[in-house]
């Protein structure tokens, strides 16, 4: 009977306690996408600090956190053919350079920042500022 008693406190006690046990957030607030230039490159913190195309291309606006996930490619332009060229997400900070134009697909995190799902770096001979 003790026994019976015992395990019965001590189910209570876990459903209580479970009760009031709770995770972390980890959700994204809303989805953001974009065409930024490359300001900054932190390989330390897998981040990538960018700025609005038409803002000075020497202060970083926000910052891009780079994932295990992440798809990652480069696009080339030449004789008026396209190719896409698929990179490892642990090479991204060997190919970029700053003054690189990126678009981003992703969230935006509490702190403000994007966590990115997809990057395409854009080639450097065409003039983003008239396209978009």
């Amino acid at each position: 009977m003790k026994r019976i008693l015992t395990c019965t406190a001590l189910l209570a006690a876990f459903v209580v306690l479970s009760m009031f046990y709770t995770t972390p957030a980890n959700a994204q607030l809303i989805l953001a996408s974009g065409t930024y230039r490359v300001v900054e490159i932190d390989e330390g913190k897998e981040r990538i600090g960018i700025a609005k195309l038409d803002a000075n291309p020497n202060v970083t606006q926000n910052w891009v956190y780079m994932r295990l996930q992440t798809k990652v490619t480069k696009r080339f332009f030449q004789d008026g053919w396209q190719r896409d060229e698929k990179i490892e997400p642990s090479e991204i900070f060997s190919v970029i350079e700053k003054g690189d134009v990126i678009k981003v697909d992703g969230g935006r995190d509490w702190n403000g920042s994007i966590t990115a799902k997809n990057i395409l770096i854009l080639p450097d001979n065409v003039d983003w500022n008239q396209e978009n």
